[in-house]
């Protein structure tokens, strides 16, 4: 998670460079927006949502001008239809490079299983995705309300996104990109070695809490911390 932290920018510095853009063309809207956020989900999903762009050939930074702040469509039309433009690119890669908010979907065909998706005529659903219920919930709609329908379609689209969670900072969940578990990165220092991505801290759909097995005063728990040997029996009590 360090390199692909180290690499990645925050959403907050992310629509910050779009911001300056469309000041640049006369537009204050997105500056605006930013400095207008009161709310304490949106303000802590700004600074703690990580994007990182895909590097897809001919594919900016930002949306291709012109572009705007503008919104015009639903928040779950827009997902649904950044959904059916990702399948669509699925049907020229390998399934394990397909991005994430993929699984569970394929497009409409006769006889296929599964439902049609409400709000798009193309998408077939035959399994729940957990990512897709998150990104549908308020608080995104809000961050879509906030930055208009073509930024939030590019990000979609072109980024990998992980969110650090509130409850557990030393986890992440990913919402949107290629799977981490299929990115690899080059060990520091070594030339041609090549290892996964640790992974250990990233949730794709749930948030385990851990629950406590023992009390406090049991032997195991003591013995943990302490660091000294205990006999069976005692483990058994």
């Amino acid at each position: 998670m360090e390199a692909l932290l180290a690499k990645a920018a925050t959403l907050r510095s992310f629509l910050h460079d779009a911001a300056e853009q469309r000041i640049a063309n006369g537009d204050v809207t997105l500056d605006q927006n930013l400095s207008r956020v009161t709310n304490q989900d949106v303000a802590f999903a700004l600074d703690h949502t990580f994007v990182l762009q895909s590097y897809t050939t001919g594919v900016e930074a930002l949306p291709r001008s012109p572009w705007s702040c503008s919104n015009c469509i639903s928040h779950s039309e827009l997902v649904h239809h950044v959904i059916e433009r990702l399948l669509a690119r699925k049907r020229a890669i390998n399934w394990e490079d397909a991005n994430i908010l993929t699984l569970g979907y394929r497009e409409v065909a006769p006889d296929a299983a599964g439902h049609r998706v409400t709000q798009s005529n193309g998408v077939m659903c035959y399994y729940p995705n957990t990512l897709v219920d998150t990104l549908k919930k308020p608080l995104w709609e809000s961050l879509h309300q906030l930055m208009g329908d073509d930024l939030m379609t590019h990000l979609l689209l072109n980024y990998t996104i992980f969110v650090q969670l509130k409850e557990s900072p030393d986890s992440y969940m990913q919402l949107a990109g290629k799977s981490l578990r299929q990115l690899k990165r080059s060990t520091e220092g070594s030339v041609g070695t090549i290892r996964e991505v640790s992974i250990n801290h990233v949730m794709y759909a749930r948030y385990f809490q851990k629950n406590r097995v023992f009390a406090n005063s049991h032997v195991l728990v003591k013995a943990s911390k302490t660091g000294d040997s205990i006999s069976r029996t005692e483990a058994a009590r």
